[in-house]
This record gives structure tokens, C-alpha cells and sequence, in this order.
């Protein structure tokens, strides 16, 4: 049975995503910021279907329906009855495999758009699928992943990436470029009161660097980072958030190895405004990523980074968008060398007309790209 579509009478955006606030989930935070800045628009309306949960976060004059108990065939009959009864203009499903289903298989959503193939739909590919392994249980699921992306490409009117490895890998000449807005806000603080923030937080420095989000494979620039003692810069790195996860385990391990701990400070977890003054007060972002694929726009933190004006430290591979290597002012590295690091930090450290003019680039980046009003525009214009 098809799911009829009434006309419509005006662009009310419907967007379905498991997640969404007080849960910690960067798609989540993503879903919660789109839907609030569109709301802003006095000629959209915006409504949210997500998972059952009394204490979520509200949004003026956004209707957030958590109605779906259980993210299955049962649970989808839930979301078509109060798509019936809303009668949005647009759907836009938020996805990443592994967010609708613990193995990443969430066949369901190919019901659910074969019944709503009626409907105009978009589809948000946070990621796609896992990549091809030899391993049988991991190529069963990469494959699974594959046929439920190209059956929901099929039945979908827009799909939209947020960065050129994703496009690339849909292979789809309808796919649509649009860059994450941050989920952190830029700070406004003036410098002042940012400096005695930094004074308060970590006492004096020559250079501060942030780590903020996933921490990746940072602690594989520990070691170059300690170099600095016999520059005779003084550093210290801030760790924005709650760092207590298995996965930070080789980050720690390498601070007591090197005998670091004096150099490191951690803030627990902080709402987004607290995070962005953070990040506002410190001087260099770190986000090492994995050597091969390099840095791209798939993190909300980097996102943040630019957002807040820091100088951009990272790595560059097969991964990495164009405009990145072009237009941001990052400094990326194609592998990590000691020698040229060092001589990047002592330029940042001792060249404030260099350190400005990166840290101008970033804005800029930021505000051509990454900023909210950007994104919403994209949006509304994809959609109308």
C-alpha cells in the first residue's frame, strides 16, 4: 500500500532523526542546530519525529515528536501515521547506519521509504557504509550497508553530503554539498576577559593547544610536542570535555611515558557556550587523523575550531577536501614530520602578523562554508 500525499500548502520541513538532546551524539546536536536556525525563517515550518524520551531538549517554534519506541517495522508504522496526520512538504531522514540499528542494518528504512515514495524525500548521509573487508561478518555487513544506501537513494528526491569523500562515494550527479554548520558557537568574548579566562583555566603559556571531540590519533604528536621544552616555548594542551573512554587510553599512556602530565589540563564536560570559550582562548587546534585518509569535513569539532578563529593543526590524505587544501589556512601535513611541525609552532609562536592572518582565514572559511546561515540557505533552496 502506498501512502497518499496531500497537496501542500506550505514548506513545512520534517525531519526524522533517532537522536536528539540531552543525548550525546554529535548527529543529534547536528539535527537540534539545523532545526532551530531554520525555524527562524518565517516562511518554514519545522517539525522533528525522534525516539521516546521525557526530558528533551525544546526548541520555540519547533514541534519535536518523540514517538518511536523501537526503530523497527513496528516502529515505522508510528512514523508514517504521524507523517499522515502532519502532512509535511519535505522529509529529511539524519543518517548514519549505526544510528538506527546496533549492527548497522536498518533494513526497516527501506520499508519505510517504499511506503512514503509518494512523499518528497531527502536524505542527510552522515556516512554511508564500513569499508570493504576480507573478513566475512564485515563484508556481510559493508555489503547490507551498500544495497539499504542504494535502495533509499532510489526512492529519495535530494541527497545531501557533507563533504567530498561521501559525494564521491554515492557517485550520484544529484547529490548536494552541504558542509556541517558547528554545533558550537562562535565566542564573542572580548580578548581581555578571554586571556584571564586562560589564566584561571591554565596558568601562563606561550602556547596553548586544544583537543576538543574524538581524540583521535593525537597522541602521535606527543612526542613533537615535547620538543617545544627545548625551544623554550611553554605549552599546555587543553582537553574540552570528558575525556574517560577506553579510546583515550594511548593519549594517556603517552603522557605518563614522556612524563607530561603538568602540560595537561582537562575540563570535564561543559555546555557548548563554556566549550567555544575555550576554544577561543586557546591558540592551536589539534586533530590528528588517521594517516592514510587525513582530515576532512566530517567533524563537527574541527567545525567548532573554525568557527572560533584557532589556527588549524592536522594531516591531509586521500580523505581531505579540496577547499581545505585551498581556502581554510589549516596547516596540514602530509605526514608527520618533527622538523617541519617545529618550524610551523616556532612560526605561529613568533610571527604574530602569520598567526593572524591563519586565524583570519579560518573566519572566513567559516563564514563561507561552515556558519549556520549558510547551511539554512542551502537548505531552503534545495527544498523549494
Amino acid at each position: 500500500m502506498v501512502v497518499e500525499n496531500p497537496k501542500p500548502q506550505r514548506l513545512h520541513l520534517l525531519i526524522i532523526c533517532r537522536s536528539f538532546p540531552p543525548r550525546n551524539c554529535g548527529v543529534a546536536d547536528y539535527t537540534y542546530n539545523l532545526a532551530k536556525h531554520l525555524a527562524q525563517y518565517r516562511d518554514m515550518k519545522v517539525s522533528i519525529i525522534t525516539s521516546v524520551n521525557s526530558q528533551l531538549e525544546k526548541i520555540d517554534n519547533v514541534d519535536v515528536f518523540p514517538i518511536v519506541d523501537t526503530w523497527n517495522l513496528r516502529g515505522m508504522k508510528v512514523v508514517i501515521d504521524k507523517i499522515q496526520q502532519l502532512s509535511p512538504q519535505q522529509i529529511l531522514l539524519q543518517y548514519v547506519p549505526y544510528l538506527y540499528h546496533q549492527k548497522g542494518m536498518p533494513f526497516y528504512l527501506c520499508v519505510l521509504f517504499w511506503r512514503l515514495r509518494a512523499w518528497k524525500k531527502a536524505i542527510f548521509f552522515h556516512e554511508v557504509a564500513i569499508e570493504i573487508s576480507p573478513r566475512i561478518k564485515q563484508l556481510c555487513v559493508a555489503i547490507a550497508q551498500r544495497f539499504i544506501a542504494y535502495f533509499i537513494c532510489r526512492m529519495s528526491d535530494h541527497l545531501i553530503v557533507s563533504n567530498e569523500c561521501v559525494a564521491k562515494f554515492l557517485g550520484e550527479k544529484r547529490t548536494q554539498l552541504i558542509h556541517l554548520g558547528s554545533n558550537i558557537p562562535s565566542c564573542s568574548l572580548p580578548e581581555n576577559i578571554l586571556q584571564e579566562l586562560r589564566r584561571q583555566t591554565v596558568g601562563e603559556c606561550d602556547l596553548l593547544f586544544a583537543i576538543f571531540g574524538n581524540i583521535r590519533n593525537n597522541h602521535e604528536l606527543l612526542p613533537t610536542l615535547k620538543k617545544l621544552d627545548s625551544e623554550q616555548i611553554s605549552w599546555k594542551i587543553l582537553l574540552v570535555g570528558s575525556y574517560q573512554s577506553a579510546k583515550c587510553k594511548p593519549f594517556y599512556d603517552e603522557i605518563v611515558r614522556l612524563g607530561m602530565q603538568e602540560h595537561i589540563h582537562v575540563t570535564g564536560y561543559v555546555a557548548a557556550d563554556t566549550a567555544a570559550k575555550y576554544l577561543a582562548m586557546s591558540d592551536i587546534f589539534l586533530i590528528w587523523e588517521f594517516p592514510e585518509k587525513g582530515i576532512f569535513l566530517h567533524s563537527g569539532s574541527l567545525c567548532a575550531a573554525f568557527a572560533n578563529s584557532l589556527v588549524i593543526v592536522s594531516n591531509k590524505g586521500e580523505l581531505t577536501d579540496s577547499i581545505l587544501c585551498r581556502e581554510s589556512g589549516a596547516i596540514l601535513l602530509k605526514h608527520l614530520c618533527t622538523q617541519t611541525l617545529i618550524e610551523h609552532l616556532n612560526k605561529i609562536y613568533t610571527d604574530a602578523t602569520f598567526r593572524q592572518e591563519i586565524q583570519e582565514s579560518a573566519y572566513s572559511f567559516f563564514s563561507k562554508y561552515l556558519s549556520w546561515k549558510v547551511v539554512c540557505e542551502k537548505h531552503r533552496d534545495l527544498f523549494q
